[in-house]
């Protein structure tokens, strides 16, 4: 009974410090230039540029110590509701002097590319590139990015051998998300809202009597 106690006594002890224990992790980031963040609004008929980071968080260190020598990104985007937005642009961080692939089309998007003959760059948040989206109308375009292929996409700078970060960003099919919600524009809500009142008004008025 005695040696339960204890046994007991050191489980806990040792779940409370695990658990203020810190999970090191690398993840995907996105930015509009002001904010970070998976979910933004833009007025609809603009156009917004997205720009890609790939940050360590906790204790993580292998992007600061080590740097990243390549990545590989690829995204598939629809419209969740409304009209979907469109990618018209597409680029890599020129610091990563070997371009891959910047493809795109009205539905997918890839990023990737790999240090040739810069220094692999250090830093807790890296940008990978950057991507510009048109919306032509009012709707919810989502983005889902994940891992570009089934080879070592993302590896660090270390020497004499890289690690493969896959498995850590993309570890059990890990997936990255973007909301872009194209609003209408506040002088065209008014309009309708306006011309709803005028219509209304209009079948209210009362007839006059011959």
């Amino acid at each position: 009974m005695k040696n339960l106690f204890i046994f007991l006594a050191v489980s806990m002890t040792i779940g409370f410090f695990n658990s203020g224990k810190a999970f090191s992790d690398i993840i995907i980031e996105f930015s509009d230039g002001v904010t970070t963040g998976t979910n933004f609004d833009v007025s609809a008929g603009d156009a917004i540029t997205f720009f890609v980071f790939v940050t360590e968080t906790n204790s993580n260190t292998q992007l600061s110590v080590d740097g990243l020598a390549g990545f590989g990104l690829h995204a598939d985007y629809s419209a969740s509701s409304g009209t979907s937005a469109t990618v018209t642009a597409n680029s890599t961080n020129p610091v990563f002097d070997f371009e891959v692939d910047t493809s795109f089309s009205n539905s997918e998007l890839d990023m990737a590319a790999f240090i040739l003959t810069n220094s692999a760059p250090k830093a807790t948040s890296i940008q990978l590139g950057q991507f510009t989206v048109q919306t032509s109308a009012s709707g919810v375009t989502n983005f889902v990015f994940g891992d570009y292929s089934n080879l070592t996409d993302f590896v660090t700078g270390k020497t004499p051998t890289p690690e493969d970060l896959d498995p850590t960003i993309f570890s059990g099919d890990r997936t990255f998300d973007l909301t872009l919600n194209a609003v209408p524009e506040a002088s065209s809500s008014i309009f309708v809202l306006l011309s709803g009142l005028i219509f209304t008004m209009r079948r209210r008025r009362p007839h006059r009597l011959a």
